[in-house]
């Protein structure tokens, strides 16, 4: 296929109106696909015109031009990408962006596309190692390049696209002669991969480096003709002999041991990506189990407040609902609920999770008070206990705190907080409505001095610091807890137990809701049963982390699975091209095989075996080095959120199969492994074996 084509290609400008002058007359020129051609001729001669119409910065009088089958259109903005793409320009005057940086003036043509900032600059940065620059010139000024450096790194913003074609107006016309080698040798070597089409008049260095010459001379072609013979890639078939695969393991170890460091790199690679499988896979075999097993360290699981949606208004378009607390009577008349929870009054208007609390004069505001049902039966999971001691009765006077609680305590008082007094303080006001709508007023203070008896260890991921408390004990306490006036009122003792349990379900001091407290904590599996409250709405922030925590590690594990997917792309990539480079390496050899009858299947599994000692290695490493890794970031784990074994590899046994995860990664190696070495060698291009078995000669 050719590059170029322009066909009876014209070029005038007028005189007056009846003459005009003829910068280019029929000018019939096809160009390959790679190549240094050079268009030579005197100034005025008509080669920069042409090079200007090649580029689209001129349209011809006449004629057409053809790039890869596509006619150029110049009046077609639509096109104008699809050319600048295909073809780089490099000028005499190089026009770099002045007063900008190097790497501002290279990364510009594809920042101008739409490509990543990073992007631009890895690519960049190569095309800049390519052409020659050194690295401490990339943030330079432009205008403090000397000629030579400036003409090259013009070239790489050329190529920055990595156009088809290269087009160079004098490149070497305002270089010495220094400078001027340096840019053909690089022009030289880019048409090894492109067409390169220079316009010069410096006809003794286009001889030299130059495949082809074409000469111009007012306007038209004069002489056209091949400086250098271009090498071709040749195909030829060959006659397949039948052979044996059993010779082939020399060859493989020999190979092994002649590129010992790049296969030590091979095994490097590999070790990293399959103990990232492992660990991986570990991850997503073990963290149901240990997240729902770690969810359960909160003292307080289990606790919640369960509500119900009341319809307020329905018209078709717009419903809405208010919580209000539940019938007492229809809540234990449910056997589910009845059967697990204490089902217990809401205290929470009158005394909330977040009252004043001080130690001394030190005043906490990020402390929660808490309520766990009973510290005297089973509710709560006491294997929980880190210091110190439970309370020996419901009572009001001693707490315990969670790890998180104590820490921040002992940072602020500088010393042991177990033994010390915590101050608990909170003021409600109560207006009651009587029939006459007049109102009564109460307030409801509480006032508890209550020591730190113990510290439970929890579950630190999203854990807040917590005083937990004795429900049964406040609810002993507000049984005796009078309403003076309302009491005076209606001549009757009426307590805030009583003020709350009378209250309207819908109404702020009911809460609206009531509070569940597990009634033996081995059932806590059944919070995550959502049929239990399916008329209901149950809220819990044990649940929420609980379930916050699984979310979160559900998500872990895609981001890994993407992760995984990327590093085992990348690990065969890099097999892949290593492979390539060893079969490119040995094409000799691979001929001399070839001509004395081996199958290209034999010769295949050369290079198959020699990555599958690397392959075999690489998994007796991983399954080595995986387990004590699994240890120790399970380890790092545990200590920051308290979940315990959230990586298990199964190595003995899975989906009761015995050393069936070894078995398999063993199988998806060999094929990975086998795919990603005969695939380069299928695909490479053959040439022809009498020229293969001269290389290196």
């Amino acid at each position: 296929m050719k590059a170029l084509i322009i066909k009876n290609l014209y070029k005038s400008f007028p005189i007056d109106k009846e003459h005009s002058f003829y910068a280019l007359s029929n000018i019939n020129l096809s160009f390959d696909e790679y190549g240094f051609v050079s268009i030579v001729g005197k100034s005025g001669s008509g080669k920069t015109t042409l090079l200007n119409m090649i580029s689209k910065f001129d349209k011809p009088s006449r004629g057409e031009i053809y790039l890869y089958k596509k006619k150029y259109i110049y009046k077609a903005k639509k096109d104008y990408l699809f050319y600048r793409d295909q073809i780089g320009l490099v000028s005499q005057q190089y026009n770099l962006i002045p007063d900008t940086t190097v790497m501002d003036n290279v990364t510009l043509p594809l920042l101008f596309s739409g490509c990543n900032k990073n992007k631009a600059i890895s690519k960049a940065t190569s095309l800049l190692e390519y052409v020659g620059i050194p690295i401490e010139l990339y943030n330079a000024k432009v205008n403090k390049l000397s000629g030579g450096e400036a003409q090259r790194v013009a070239i790489a913003r050329a190529l920055i696209r990595n156009p088809k074609i290269l087009l160079c107006d004098e490149p070497t016309g305002a270089l010495d002669s220094a400078n001027s080698i340096k840019v053909m040798k690089l022009l030289s070597s880019i048409s090894k991969s492109r067409l390169v089409i220079m316009v010069s008049h410096n006809l003794q260095i286009v001889k030299e480096y130059c495949n082809r010459i074409i000469e111009i001379a007012d306007g038209s072609i004069i002489n056209d003709y091949l400086n250098k013979k271009i090498e071709s890639e040749l195909y030829k078939e060959h006659k397949i002999y039948k052979g044996r695969i059993n010779w082939t393991s020399r060859f493989s170890k020999n190979n092994y041991k002649k590129r010992i460091k790049r296969n030590l790199f091979v095994v490097a690679s590999l070790s990293i990506s399959m103990i990232i499988t492992n660990l991986v896979f570990g991850f997503i075999n073990g963290k149901d189990v240990a997240i729902k097993n770690a969810s359960y360290n909160q003292l307080d699981f289990g606790y919640g407040y369960i509500s119900k949606d009341e319809l307020v208004t329905d018209t078709g378009f717009i419903k809405l609902t208010k919580s209000v607390r539940p019938n007492i009577n229809e809540l234990r008349s449910n056997e589910k609920i009845a059967k697990i929870f204490n089902i217990c009054p809401n205290f929470s208007a009158i005394l909330p999770q977040n009252p004043k609390i001080l130690i001394g004069d030190t005043s906490f505001d990020k402390l929660l008070y808490t309520p766990i049902y009973s510290y005297a039966d089973d509710s709560i999971d006491k294997s929980l206990l880190f210091k110190g001691s439970l309370p020996k009765s419901d009572n009001l006077s001693e707490v315990v705190v969670n790890l998180n609680c104590y820490n921040q305590i002992q940072t602020s008082l500088g010393y042991e907080p177990v033994g010390e007094y915590i101050n608990i303080y909170h003021k409600f006001e109560s207006i009651y409505v009587n029939e006459y709508e007049e109102e009564i007023t109460d307030y409801f203070e509480y006032s508890i001095s209550c020591k730190i008896v113990g510290v439970v260890n929890e579950l630190e991921y999203l854990n807040t610091p917590k005083i937990y408390y004795s429900y049964l004990g406040l609810e002993s306490y507000l049984q005796e807890y009078v309403l003076l006036n309302l009491s005076t009122y209606y001549d009757n003792k009426i307590t805030w137990y009583d003020r709350v349990m009378d209250a309207e379900d819908y109404s702020i001091i009911s809460s609206y809701s009531y509070q569940l407290f597990l009634k033996n904590y081995s059932d806590r599996n059944l919070l995550f049963d959502d049929s239990i409250f399916s008329d209901y709405s149950f809220n819990s922030s044990s649940l929420v982390i609980a379930n916050s925590l699984i979310g979160f590690a559900n998500a872990a594990e895609y981001a890994l699975f993407l992760f995984l997917a990327i590093g085992i792309v990348g690990t065969l990539l890099i097999l892949t091209i290593i492979s390539f480079t060893n079969y490119s390496e040995d094409r000799k050899v691979s001929a001399i095989l070839s001509s004395i009858g081996a199958r290209d299947s034999d010769i295949e599994n050369i290079y198959v075996n020699e990555n599958l000692y690397s392959g075999f290695i690489s998994l007796v490493l991983s399954l080595t080095l995986s387990y004590p890794l699994s240890l120790l970031i399970n380890k790092i784990i545990y200590k920051y959120i308290n979940v315990s074994q959230i990586i298990d590899i199964p190595y003995k046994s899975f989906l009761n199969i015995p050393l069936l995860y070894p078995l398999a990664i063993t199988v998806v190696i060999i094929f990975l492994i086998t795919i990603a070495t005969v695939l380069p060698i299928k695909f490479s291009k053959r040439r022809n074996l009498s020229l293969e078995l001269k290389v290196n000669d």
